[in-house]
């Protein structure tokens, strides 16, 4: 199968882009921007807690969970903009939230704290609550299931990554260390062949009960793995080729499914989604899974963050990437751009 070129689609509507921006209105009552209309309805596009970088938001049904400015630990509603704020941590300035997991109590966040000085990993309760303190130091990752709550650990004096498990009964074991690696980590997933941990020039597979580590792909800059339908998936987002791939679940048989660069690739097992910042903006594309026509969707007016971006049943929902732009989070109606 040959990969579909999303890069010929974003180039065609950088071309056209006065006729093929999504520029959306709200609704046919309320302004865009505003947490609702004036009848109490849902707006088509909100712009939540506006003039607050979100750089990264997790969703569950309809509720976003984020951490704004001040450590503000937040859940709201992704079709009113209406919420509470859960928790809030003691954070430096400038702290802000590197990855967020949920399970069926906890929101799991890491974000610089007072007393840590690097990114550390926090347990906040989904109903609010005093945040408790699990991990201390450079924590830049974080993933949570059944299984138990995992991280990874920046070494602050050397270019290593220390990969942790924490068991459903409270343990805590070193699963091992990922070596040579000098920036942070982007996204861990655990799967079929172990914990999946991206490298900077691997991606590699940890042994949940720390029996070792195995190699299963020399691709370098692999970004946020996952599985789905019995595959593994992954974007690759520098070198060439990049693009997104489909793998076996051990990492063998890997094929290119779209070329990039992208930033971020999410699905809901209906679309596929890619986010493609330019400059100070974005564009957005949309495919059939599991491996339709790719085509342009939505234009964001600012430059989108590869850790807040999600589906919910009904909304499309992009956080800012950078502090600058203060833009807040984007939740857009999906029906409004064929999703």
């Amino acid at each position: 199968m040959h990969a579909r070129n999303v890069a010929a689609v974003s180039l065609l509507t950088a071309a056209t882009a006065c006729g093929a921006r999504t520029d959306l209105p709200s609704d046919g009552n309320g302004a865009a921007g505003s947490a609702s209309s004036p009848s109490g309805a849902p707006s088509c596009t909100l712009t939540i807690d506006e003039g607050t970088t979100v750089t990264a938001l997790i969703t569950e049904g309809e509720r976003i969970y984020y951490v704004a400015a001040h450590g503000r630990v937040m859940a709201v509603d992704a079709d009113t903009g209406e919420g509470m704020m859960l928790a809030q941590v003691p954070i430096q300035g400038g702290g802000i939230p590197v990855a967020l997991a949920l399970d069926a109590d906890w929101l799991y966040a890491t974000f610089i704290a007072e007393d840590a000085g690097f990114p550390a990993l926090w347990q906040i309760s989904k109903a609010g609550g005093e945040p408790k303190l699990i991990a201390p130091g450079r924590v830049d990752n974080v993933f949570v299931d059944e299984t138990g709550l995992y991280w990874t650990n920046d070494h602050p004096d050397l270019p290593k990554h220390v990969v942790f498990r924490r068991r459903p009964d409270g343990t805590v074991l070193s699963l091992g260390m990922v070596d040579e690696t000098y920036d942070a980590l982007r996204g861990i997933f655990r799967g079929t062949a172990g914990l999946i941990v991206p490298s900077e020039t691997a991606l590699l597979a940890f042994d949940i009960e720390g029996a070792g580590v195995t190699k299963i792909s020399d691709v370098w800059h692999i970004s946020h793995p996952f599985e789905r339908d019995g595959a593994l998936f992954y974007n690759v987002d520098y070198g060439t080729p990049h693009g997104f791939f489909r793998a076996s679940l051990d990492g063998t048989m890997a094929q290119q499914l779209y070329e990039g660069p992208f930033q971020r690739v999410i699905t809901d097992g209906v679309h596929w989604v890619f986010t493609q910042p330019i400059d100070k903006d974005a564009s957005i594309f949309s495919a059939s899974y599991p491996d339709g026509e790719p085509s342009f969707i939505y234009h964001s007016p600012t430059y989108t963050s590869p850790r807040a971006v999600a589906l919910t049943p009904t909304r499309l929902v992009l956080g800012t990437a950078w502090w600058e732009f203060g833009a807040g989070i984007q939740s857009i109606c999906r029906d409004a751009i064929g999703l």
